[in-house]
Parts: C-alpha cells; structure tokens; sequence
C-alpha cells in the first residue's frame, strides 16, 4: 500500500479515499470541515466559529467583513473606525456617536461633585449635573436650582433661550436644543466639532465656573 493511499482516510467522516488529493477535495469542500485559507489542511477544525476564532487570534481577521491584517495594531484600528468597536470591553454600536458615548464609562472618575458635603467623583461635568438635577446631591442641589444657576450666569443669552420653552438651552455652535443642562454638555463633551465651547474661556466653560462657585 502507498503511502498516499495510507493516508487518504478521513478520521472525522470515517471514510476512505483512492488518494490524498481525493481526501483533500472532500475535507475542503465538506460542511464538516472548516479549513484556514492561510494554514491551509493542517487548521482543520469542527465549526465555523471554532475557525472564525483561529482567524482572529493568528490571523487578526475581521469577523465582520472578512479583512485580515499582519499586526493586532492594524486590525484593532480597522475594527474601531469601520465597525465602532470598543476595544476595552470588545463591545460593538451601530454608528460611531454611540460608541464615543459609550467609551464615557471608562473615563476614571476625577471630577469631585461641586458641593462641598457630596463626597462623590464623576468621570465628566455632564455627569455630575445629572446628579445634581435628579436631587440625589447630599447638598440640596435640584434640577430647578441648576437651571437657575444657568440662567442668572451672565454668559446666559449665549446658550440660554426661557424656562417657558420645553427646550431651555442650545449648542452656541450647532444650535441644537436640549430640555436639560446636563445634555448641553453631554453634547458638547462628545461632539468634536463644538468641543471647545466646554473650555475656560468660552461662554459654557465660564458657566462650569460660575457653577462651581454658586452649588
């Protein structure tokens, strides 16, 4: 017996063929056998997930648009700017806003709360006046107080339109609306564009200010 024919039998379908060449058309071609296109017959494995797996660890395969890249560095910048992959916690979202809100959650929190009897830390300005307007602040702070604070600051007509409107603020750059403070920052923080109008000089870094001052 030749060795090509000593080795032309399928352990896993328990089948025998005439030669390798025979076996090897049947393993690739077979829905039970999942071969690597780059290891070729000796990556051979029992599911499709098992062999998506492989790709991504040996090969840094994209499981989503099948693109396969020589370094981790070049598939993990494919993954975050093509498919929004959040490369912390590998969680994916379906555009590239939400998962630059997302990423918020990982920021460390340093920002103490602006009242002096709270003792807790947020990640952002925006998250600390959710705390503030949900009245959750040990020091009293409300949503009524934090929209007065903004509305007496003088920086006011730039961002600030009437307590009567259903949406009381807006983005001095964009001229979006929004009903709360807190998403006016939120806004601002995630927004590229309109970033900087969260700075020291500009009308809604001097509000931070004033309301770090006045809670």
């Amino acid at each position: 017996m030749s060795a090509d024919t000593r080795d032309a039998t399928c352990t896993r379908c328990n089948r025998d063929f005439r030669s390798t060449a025979s076996r090897n058309h049947h393993t690739w071609f077979s829905k039970r056998h999942h071969i690597c296109v780059f290891c070729g017959f000796k990556a051979d494995f029992t599911s499709n997930n098992a062999l998506i797996k492989h790709l991504q660890d040996a090969h840094y395969a994209c499981k989503l648009c099948g693109t396969w890249y020589n370094t981790y560095d070049e598939f993990e910048t494919h993954d975050t700017e093509f498919h929004n992959r959040c490369g912390l916690c590998d969680r994916y979202f379906a555009n590239e806003n939400n998962l630059r809100m997302h990423r918020r959650i990982h920021d460390p929190r340093t920002l103490k709360c602006h009242s002096a009897s709270c003792k807790k830390h947020f990640p952002s300005f925006s998250a600390m006046l959710i705390h503030l307007e949900a009245g959750n602040c040990p020091g009293g702070t409300d949503f009524v107080q934090v929209n007065t604070l903004a509305e007496i600051c003088y920086q006011a007509r730039k961002y600030f339109t009437s307590t009567k409107d259903a949406c009381s603020f807006f983005c001095p750059r964009c001229h979006r609306e929004y009903r709360l403070l807190s998403g006016l920052f939120q806004h601002v923080e995630t927004t590229p564009a309109c970033r900087e109008l969260a700075g020291k000089g500009s009308c809604l870094g001097k509000l931070k200010k004033f309301i770090a001052k006045n809670v």
